[in-house]
């Protein structure tokens, strides 16, 4: 898991700063059930009204673009350039422009100041930005602190709708609030998702099961996992020693640790009755998988690798490891790699007995969040609602139809597997606060291949408890 976790924000209560300001704000009035405006845009499966909104400026606040090579972190595009997912931005915002009489703008900064700058907006009580998106790690602690909205206090959107993901944004509730939001409006958490793929030509020469058969038949799981990693790995070199010139079962990094617990079917921290994470690494059944996950990583199968250390991407993109786990995004490192055939699939599951196929979006995810200055919180909600409905067949039919599943893909399998990951996936943002450090240290423990979990728990429990307390409190 990605380490910039453990990075703490002291954040302070604004709502005293805020309230006069939202007093002093001019509001739209929420829709009523069932009602449209003279003009309502509507497709097979919504409905959303338009206003006319007199030229207003509705403005993205989000991460610079050059923050990362493997996805498009823009929500606005300046003009069209033959590439699918700029083009689609600038279709969908200019449509979304003319139906409402608005301006769309887009304001940049890098992670740590984008952090900083909606906390100074927030304490100044100033309405500068009407959706701001960066990554959970900063922006679970800045919810809890009061500067966003709760989504689900907004009658103008309407989360239950297709456009927006359902299973992530039930996951991501904070004390019975919806502060974040994912859908089809941005495409980023969507690449952040941790997918396993597999050298075909591999699979082929080894004689291995397919893997989307396994798949399919509900038999990819850990045992599988195993007996073909074990396979695949040959010392290609003869000195003796498996290093960086050898073939090797799976490379990856420390994060695949933590995604195999939820693969598995467990996590981290469940929710109470209050909505409030509560530590669920102390059952039988965590331990299980826990030990499961040590089985796996130091059977001479996987390539150890530090966070961000490119040398096991470079192994995977010369077809000498079977599988490769990362995030979905780095699959377009890969589709100008003509030697390397490649297919996409889910993290296995623990053993046949588990239901689904579980998938996790890594809590760098970028979601959506309106913050708690905006003046007239139903005309933003109302424009957001717009720009998701509009992205179904813009944004993600870009991303999913000529990026993910023509581009980034090689085969009619990938693309169905890609929808059956979809399908299936959630965000945890107990690990944006590494509570107590238990995620940490559980990472760390996989990487030393340490098994004194139940210790390590009882050493950190009073920490655990101080952590809840700080970020959640007790009350309403």
């Amino acid at each position: 898991m990605n380490k910039s976790a453990n990075r703490s924000l002291t954040l302070f209560l604004v709502f005293a700063l805020i309230v006069p300001v939202l007093l002093a704000c001019g509001e739209t009035a929420a829709p009523e059930s069932g009602e449209t405006t003279d003009t309502a845009e509507t497709t097979a499966v919504y409905t959303i009204p338009v206003e006319d909104f007199d030229g207003y400026t509705y403005t993205f606040f989000t991460v610079d673009k050059s923050q990362t090579k493997l996805m498009n972190l823009s929500f606005v595009a300046e003009s069209m350039d033959g590439e699918a997912v700029n083009d689609a931005l600038y279709t969908r915002n200019n449509r979304i422009a003319e139906r409402y009489n608005i301006e769309i703008t887009e304001e940049t900064l890098n992670q740590w100041n984008l952090a900083d700058a909606v906390k100074r907006s927030a304490d100044a009580g100033d309405d500068v930005y009407n959706l701001v998106s960066f990554t959970l790690l900063f922006m679970v602690p800045q919810a809890m602190g009061g500067y966003y909205l709760d989504l689900n206090n907004i009658q103008s959107l309407d989360l239950s709708q297709p456009y927006w993901d359902n299973s992530v944004n039930e996951s991501v509730t904070l004390r019975n609030h919806q502060y974040f939001a994912a859908g089809d409006i941005s495409i980023y958490y969507k690449g952040n998702i941790w997918v396993y793929f597999f050298n075909k030509k591999m699979v082929n020469d080894l004689s291995l099961d397919d893997p989307y058969d396994l798949v399919n038949g509900g038999r990819w799981t850990a045992d599988t996992h195993m007996t073909m990693t074990k396979t695949a790995v040959m010392d290609l070199d003869g000195n003796s020693v498996l290093d960086d010139a050898d073939q090797w079962g799976l490379v990856t990094h420390s994060s695949n640790y933590s995604e195999l617990v939820y693969a598995f079917g467990e996590d981290f921290f469940v929710k109470d009755e209050n909505d409030i994470p509560v530590l669920s690494m102390d059952t039988p059944s965590f331990s299980d998988v826990f030990n499961t996950i040590l089985n796996l990583n130091y059977s001479e199968t996987i390539q150890p690798a530090a966070y961000k250390n490119t040398a096991y991407t470079d192994i995977f993109y010369n077809n000498r490891s079977l599988f490769m786990a990362e995030i979905l995004a780095v699959a377009e490192a890969m589709r100008s790699i003509d030697e390397l055939e490649f297919g996409i699939i889910p993290l296995p599951k623990y053993n046949e007995a588990q239901e689904h196929y579980i998938s996790s979006s890594h809590p760098t995810s970028h979601l959506a969040a309106i913050p708690v200055t905006v003046c007239d919180p139903e005309r933003t909600g109302l424009i957001t609602e717009a720009l998701a409905g509009e992205s179904t067949d813009t944004l993600t039919e870009a991303y999913y139809e000529n990026v993910v599943k023509y581009k980034l893909t090689r085969d009619e399998e990938s693309i169905a597997m890609l929808d059956l990951i979809l399908a299936n996936c959630t965000v945890d943002i107990s690990a944006g606060l590494d509570i107590g450090g238990v995620v940490g240290e559980f990472v760390s423990m996989c990487s030393r291949n340490a098994d004194n979990l139940q210790s390590m728990l009882s050493s950190r429990a009073d920490r655990v408890a101080a952590d809840i307390e700080k970020h959640f409190g007790t009350g309403d």
